[in-house]
């Protein structure tokens, strides 16, 4: 969930105040505006990390979905929305649901097939899809299917995670089976004994690379319904409607300097590096005054110069 009531509407209208933008800027409004938070985000993320901490609850799914033969769908390049009214599970016409989000998707499109993933759910017949050279304009979606988990719940794979990978913080596992979850190093983990006594009550865990292994002391049934805390980056905007993930106050109103500077530079405006400093330094300095942190100017001014 984002963490600001600013709409990506909103934020672009105030960002666009006074100036002409043009339409082949316009519709490139989007992804201005991820590019906008992405940057501002870099530099908050110190102070506001506690904003972009998430939860998962890891899904375990016996049986995947798919479309139904014959029937077509399409995609929404502009928004990044897969829009299909027949997903079925081969029992009936189920459509797509909220457990849907993060689940791995293939979508066919002509000869082209895509592996990406689900980022969000709309509503039964949408999701809106992450990943790599997603097409550029729409397209008819000739078929899809949805992955399911394995029954083995013992790997939690992290690459459909938006996941800040630069982040100090840490992932934390949490059980509904026990309170005693722990995490081990590599060589620790592959020395759990589930049987010892001072093991039984108790769920392990390590992360090695895209994934996180765990496993379950003898004690206990069940690892539980097992929950996943971890860092994200910001949630992309895909509509007007969309809020942006950025904190309220003086982190949106940078934000929305930032876009406004990135807008005139894309418009061939020429922009001294003073005239942008003097924009976004200010407000730097009071983000950190804000939650008590003491930043030279010379290193808040180096930071500004890097979201630039």
């Amino acid at each position: 969930m984002s963490v600001s009531r600013y709409t990506a509407g909103r934020y672009w209208e105030e960002a666009v105040v006074s100036l002409q933008v043009p339409n082949f800027i316009q519709n490139r409004k989007y992804e201005l505006i991820n590019s906008s938070v992405e940057g501002v985000f870099h530099f908050i993320h110190p102070f506001f990390g506690n904003n972009y901490l998430k939860a998962v609850t890891l899904q375990i799914k016996q049986q995947g979905k798919y479309s139904t033969v014959g029937i077509t769908g399409s995609f929404v390049a502009s928004t990044n929305r897969l829009i299909h009214n027949s997903v079925t599970n081969n029992i009936a016409v189920i459509g797509f649901s909220v457990t849907d989000v993060e689940s791995e998707i293939m979508v066919r499109i002509g000869g082209l097939i895509m592996k990406c993933y689900i980022s969000s759910y709309v509503d039964p017949i949408t999701v809106v899809l992450r990943g790599n050279n997603l097409p550029v304009s729409d397209q008819t979606v000739d078929s899809l299917m949805v992955a399911n988990t394995l029954p083995d719940t013992s790997v939690i794979q992290l690459a459909s995670l938006n996941i800040n990978r630069i982040s100090t913080e840490k992932y934390v596992l949490e059980s509904s089976a026990t309170q005693f979850v722990e995490a081990v190093s590599t060589e620790e983990f592959k020395a759990f004994n589930r049987s010892a006594f001072h093991n039984r009550g108790k769920v392990v865990y390590t992360a090695e690379k895209e994934r996180i292994f765990f496993q379950y002391g003898s004690g206990l049934v069940s690892p539980g319904t097992i929950t996943l805390h971890y860092p994200c980056l910001p949630s992309v905007v895909t509509s007007d409607v969309d809020t942006i993930d950025m904190p309220d106050g003086l982190p949106i109103r940078l934000g929305i300097e930032h876009l406004r500077m990135s807008i005139r530079k894309q418009m061939g405006e020429k922009i001294e590096e003073t005239t942008l400093l003097s924009s976004f330094v200010p407000i730097m300095q009071q983000i950190a005054l804000g939650v008590n942190r003491e930043i030279s100017l010379e290193e808040i001014t180096q930071k500004a110069k890097a979201i630039l």
